[in-house]
């Protein structure tokens, strides 16, 4: 519901039901201990229209609960409630002869849960109610001691100050509550909006992101494919390697389309199952798909046959191929090592001049690149892909300054443990 402009939240039927049944589970047991009191205070009070009452009000609990539970809670139930509550305060005042009791004032508490709970019109109509139940019990009400009243036979001041005392607070209190009621919804409604807002940011950064990701990735080997076909247009005599060349950086835009839209080249399992293999093969394809024209080692530890890591194969093979593009335009000559040391640890190491230190401390965050010159600077969106992934999967990624000159990329998998057979 809205109400100038400003969406206005109440507590739903069940959570209202609860407030009025707490109420009502709080004043009976104070009602029948207050004729107890009675009792021993006055022989002569009648305790049996207490205690028939007190009967009626718990078979009355019974029966509303019933019906809630077979037909559940709901807004139409509510002034039910209020009219049930505000019977068990005026009958149990009534037989307690509490018309001249100080404690007939703390019925302004009844207002409470209604200004929390019903819509202001209703919360209004159960204050005046409230107001027309007190003042009736004091001024018509049975009472311990007698009616003091004035020379004109009309009822005591102090009386008449006891009423408008009550029926300020109950005003006051109901208009309060209301407004507390409404700045709170107020505030809620503004989170909840900055919240919406929020969320749809980051649906779009992630948007950005991932478009950028995709460019990114799709950069590389159509880069590739124009300098090819250049050199394929010069040298008509190289043209079938070429085309052997090209047909595998088409196949690559091809897997990593595939990938964006969920299509048969994504693999839904998250793990690699053998990752030495595996590492061969990406290696060994990102070579015969791009322009490896320089030097490249690779060294892969005999444990690393059979041993699992966790995340997405498809989505490791792209983030190696990244990893080997940033090698590649740092410098050659490239070496690729893997160890398994607990987890496993991919080691990558260009032969460029190395990152600066700024560089390295920004590695991994998005648009931060360690190209800065000119029409090759870059977006940093591999190490943040890459970073990103791995630490999803438990594992995490560093880059560093090689000692003898040159960049390093150490991406630690976490591994999956066999049980033993």
């Amino acid at each position: 519901m809205r109400r100038s402009g400003v969406l206005v939240t109440r507590p739903s039927p069940r959570r209202s039901l609860r407030w009025f049944r707490r109420f009502r589970y709080t004043f009976l047991p104070v009602l029948a201990l207050g004729g107890v009191l009675e009792r021993f205070s006055d022989a002569s009070y009648d305790g049996g229209a207490l205690a028939q009452f007190l009967l009626a009000a718990l078979a009355l609990e019974i029966l509303e609960r019933a019906l809630v539970t077979r037909f559940g809670p709901s807004a139409a139930v509510l002034p039910l409630q209020v009219a049930l509550t505000l019977g068990q305060l005026a009958g149990g005042a009534w037989l307690l002869r509490a018309a001249d009791h100080p404690g007939l004032d703390m019925l302004v508490q009844f207002v409470v849960p209604c200004a929390l709970t019903l819509s202001p019109p209703m919360a209004w109509m159960s204050a005046l109610l409230l107001i027309g139940v007190h003042n009736g019990l004091v001024l018509f009400g049975p009472r311990v001691g007698p009616v003091e009243l004035d020379v004109f036979g009309m009822v005591a001041a102090r009386q008449l100050q006891q009423l408008l005392v009550f029926d300020a607070s109950v005003v006051a209190l109901t208009l309060t509550v209301i407004r507390v009621r409404d700045l709170l919804n107020d505030r809620e409604a503004r989170l909840h909006a900055a919240l919406e807002d929020h969320a749809r940011d980051e649906r779009f950064v992630s948007l950005g992101i991932l478009s950028a990701g995709i460019a990114h990735e799709l950069g590389t080997p159509l880069s590739s494919i124009d300098l090819l076909a250049s050199e394929a247009l010069a040298d008509p005599e190289s043209t079938r390697e070429a085309l052997t060349t090209l047909r595998g950086q088409v196949q690559r835009c091809r897997e990593i389309l595939d990938r964006l839209r969920g299509g048969t080249a994504w693999t839904v399992s998250n793990e690699v199952e053998a990752f030495g293999p595996c590492l061969r093969r990406w290696v060994a394809d990102w070579q015969s798909a791009g322009l490896d024209r320089g030097q490249l080692r690779l060294e892969v530890a005999a444990g690393l046959e059979l041993l699992a890591v966790a995340g997405d194969p498809d989505t490791w093979r792209g983030i190696v191929w990244s990893l080997l593009d940033n090698a590649a335009r740092a410098g050659f000559p490239i070496v690729v090592r893997a160890d398994a040391a607990g987890d496993v640890l991919l080691e990558i190491d260009d032969g460029g001049q190395g990152p600066t230190a700024q560089v390295i401390a920004q590695a991994g965050e998005a648009f931060h690149s360690r190209w800065g010159d000119g029409g090759r600077e870059g977006r940093g969106l591999a190490l943040f892909v890459a970073t990103s992934f791995a630490r999803r999967w438990g594992g995490d990624l560093r880059l560093s300054r090689r000692p003898g000159g040159g960049g390093r990329v150490a991406v630690r998998l976490a591994t999956i443990p066999r049980e033993a057979s």
